[in-house]
């Protein structure tokens, strides 16, 4: 089970970076492309793979704290609305990690009609 999760999020960043270059979706299916994907980054990469490991982890911890919590709180719409918050902050930090990877590092060039974001300006 741990080693399906771990090449679980190692193949994660190559499929979102392959699915934004707008290539064929027969690619997000080829693991050699994950490689290869992994080999081209190099050390951006690594760090968005630690980065995801580490937010999985946290986001055991969240699951446990908000079933804790929803046990010690007898209020029946507080608790599940603080656990549930705590669960959701992991998968949109994930979220952010990935987007910074295909953000930094494109497999094309970027759209001419690209809006700026803030910290572009």
């Amino acid at each position: 089970l741990l080693v399906a999760l771990v090449i679980q999020l190692f193949y994660l960043p190559a499929s979102l970076w392959a699915s934004l270059s707008g290539g064929r979706s027969l690619r997000l299916l080829d693991p050699s492309f994950a490689v290869g994907a992994a080999l081209r980054l190099g050390r951006p990469y690594g760090e968005a793979f630690m980065a995801l490991c580490v937010l999985v982890l946290l986001g055991v911890l969240a699951a446990s704290a908000a079933a804790a919590l929803e046990q010690a709180l007898p209020i029946p719409l507080v608790a599940p609305t603080i656990g549930q918050t705590l669960q959701l902050w992991v998968p949109l930090a994930q979220a952010r990690v990935l987007g910074e990877l295909a953000e930094e590092h494109p497999l094309t060039a970027p759209p001419a009609h690209r809006e700026p974001t803030l910290g572009d300006r």
